[in-house]
């Protein structure tokens, strides 16, 4: 409600335990609401409000995530700028105490997925090491046609790892990443 820039919200909640989805409903009511009839993992849960979206790109958020006003406008501008070649976008996550949550995930040579720079000061995460593979999945923008190119999340992968599957699918195709500040 208080981004700089209008956004279809789409909330999947996969049987949270509690009265969330409920309070969803009453408490925003604009926003699509669609419930899991049982748990079942990120991936599928992504993938579903996913397929249930139109727009041109896909901004996933873990409900943990607080957005800046800004970010979906930020998020949108990284990708028109560059005339439909960026595949994905990782926005910077902050943790409460400022320093740095993720700014995007990474591989070491063994093919191992991290996130960068968690835990280090904003001004280490402007580094160019290491090098940025995709976006964390606590909060990630695609591009529609990039996903319709490469599929989908890997629902195989019930939790961690499928941003880093996904990454490398979208990196092996040919779209590029990167990270926003």
């Amino acid at each position: 409600e208080q981004q700089t820039m209008r956004a279809n919200v789409i909330v999947v909640d996969d049987c949270s335990p509690d009265d969330t989805a409920e309070r969803i409903a009453r408490e925003f009511p604009d926003v699509t609401l669609l419930r899991n009839d049982r748990n079942r993992g990120f991936a599928h849960t992504c993938n579903r409000g996913i397929a249930h979206g139109t727009a041109l790109y896909v901004l996933l958020l873990n409900s943990d995530v607080i957005a800046e006003p800004t970010l979906v406008e930020q998020v949108l501008t990284a990708f028109e700028g560059t005339k439909g070649q960026l595949g994905s976008v990782a926005p910077l996550l902050m943790r409460p105490d400022g320093r740095v949550d993720s700014l995007g995930i990474t591989a070491d040579p063994t093919g191992a997925g991290f996130v960068r720079y968690h835990g280090a000061s904003v001004e280490r995460a402007s580094a160019v090491v290491p090098p940025l593979l995709g976006p964390y999945g606590a909060a990630a923008g695609y591009r529609r046609k990039a996903l319709g190119e490469v599929g989908l999340l890997d629902e195989g992968i019930f939790m961690y790892g499928e941003e880093l599957d996904l990454a490398l699918r979208l990196r092996a195709a040919g779209w590029p990443t990167i990270g926003l500040e």
